[in-house]
């Protein structure tokens, strides 16, 4: 019997499992965090680009444009910018008027919910600001 305990303890059958498996979830743990951080800058590039245009599309309509823009204006393009993604609508907000010289500010906020429940879900923000021009 003591000998067999011996063989028992001696026996290394298995440990190349339980290695793969701690490398396993280390690399999948890595390899999954990536993506997620690439999902999550690739859904602020996206807010980043949609304030732009907005703020874009708001300053060549002034007031003296002949089609000034208002707010919902500027909301409902900056929507179709972001191609369906559940954004908030663009909060647009003009310093001190909708005149030549004035400056448009275009706020958008998207939220990000990472596919593991690991990580907290955040509101990507960007503002763009522009001068409007005519």
């Amino acid at each position: 019997m003591r000998n067999r305990q011996h063989h028992f303890l001696q026996d290394e059958r298995g440990g190349e499992l339980i290695e793969f498996a701690i490398a396993a979830l280390l690399f999948f743990s890595l390899l999954f965090g990536i993506m997620e951080f690439g999902w999550a800058i690739w859904i602020y590039g996206t807010t980043a680009h949609a304030a732009r245009e907005g703020a874009r599309y708001a300053i060549v309509r002034g007031a003296e444009s002949g089609r000034a823009a208002s707010a919902s204006d500027v909301a409902t393009y900056v929507q179709g910018v972001l191609a369906g993604m559940k954004c908030s609508p663009a909060n647009t907000t003009w310093s001190p008027d909708n005149k030549p010289g004035s400056v448009v500010t275009v706020q958008v906020n998207c939220p990000f919910s990472p596919a593991y429940a690991v990580l907290p879900a955040i509101t990507l923000t960007s503002t763009s600001k522009m001068v409007i021009s005519y």
